[in-house]
């Protein structure tokens, strides 16, 4: 059975943490409300295209799942 994938969560998360570094923050609040937006990302296991979280039996794999267009932060995948 294949499940369903929702990619939107993802997006979201992306859309809060570039507003989030948009309001100029202090580094202590920036790393505690986008901790919290990280965690309710990875709280589902649905968001993430199966192309990007397949292991090689070799060596670890990075998937850059996003770049900032003002280059403030990556998004990345790590299997």
């Amino acid at each position: 059975m294949t499940q369903n994938r929702h990619p939107e969560r993802l997006g979201a998360f992306i859309d809060a943490l570039a507003e989030l570094i948009g309001s100029e923050p202090h580094e202590g609040d920036l790393l505690r409300r986008g901790g919290k937006l990280l965690a309710q990302l990875v709280s589902h296991d649905d968001w993430l295209a199966d192309e990007f979280a397949q292991p090689d039996p070799a060596r670890y794999q990075q998937f850059l799942l996003h770049a900032d267009p003002q280059q403030r932060f990556s998004v990345v995948s790590f299997v």
